[in-house]
């Protein structure tokens, strides 16, 4: 039970990480990004704290991206 209790904690701290990537990533800070990708809840590896700016424009990018298909899936699904 302890076991699953722990990967219930875990996850939450993932999921925890991953919203504050997409917070500093939308609010376009690279420091902020950088060190969200670096918290240990992230669970990521090899980030360079160099890279901050290309970090930044990648995930603003992916994001940018990502709202683009959601907006057309809710054309798509909602508009018939």
């Amino acid at each position: 039970m302890n076991q699953i209790n722990q990967q219930v904690v875990d996850e939450n701290d993932r999921i925890s990480a991953v919203k504050q990537i997409n917070e500093a990533v939308a609010r376009g800070d690279a420091e902020a990004t950088l060190q969200a990708l670096q918290s240990t809840a992230a669970a990521l590896s090899d980030v360079d704290d160099g890279q901050a700016d290309h970090y930044q424009s990648l995930l603003a990018r992916i994001q940018k991206e990502k709202a683009k298909v959601v907006a057309l899936m809710q054309l798509l699904f909602v508009g018939n």
